[in-house]
């Protein structure tokens, strides 16, 4: 049975790692980076072998926080003829802002992914079953693309 889009809370559905098509962690502007959007409800966890990536490869932060970064950063540039110091510390501020969201998003991610193969008991003996891993490493392989892609 071919493998199903897994959904993104708040966002379009993604299509299984390895497909071609927009919105996936193949396509690294599909989800617009840091100020993507979409995914307000964290990593999409799913449980059970087989059953999908266990972190959803949406965007980091929901739209509505996406829009308004790009707001704060408009204003900032737009406000550097009047006050250019002040526009530089907002525009500091705002990557700061952002880059602790990432950072926190990637915590939470590694998180969920770990604990969907780390001391499973997939078969009683403490070890997480050869398909949970596979999973687990395709999710691995995908998120660590797309951060070299950054």
């Amino acid at each position: 049975m071919p493998q199903q889009p897994y959904p993104v809370p708040g966002g379009e559905p993604y299509p299984p790692a390895g497909a071609s098509g927009a919105g996936g962690a193949g396509d690294p502007g599909a989800a617009g980076g840091p100020g993507g959007g979409g995914n307000a409800g964290g990593p999409g966890v799913q449980g059970g072998p087989g059953a999908g990536p266990v972190v959803a490869p949406g965007p980091v932060l929901p739209q509505h926080e996406s829009d308004r970064a790009t707001q704060r950063l408009q204003e900032a540039v737009t406000g550097f003829v009047d006050s250019p110091q002040r526009s530089v510390e907002e525009a500091d501020a705002l990557f700061a802002d952002l880059a602790a969201r990432f950072a926190d998003s990637l915590t939470e991610r590694r998180r969920a992914l770990r604990a969907s193969w780390h001391g499973h008991d997939g078969n009683g003996d403490g070890n997480a079953a050869t398909e949970e891993l596979r999973n687990a490493l395709r999710d691995y392989r995908d998120l660590t693309e797309r951060l070299l892609r950054l």
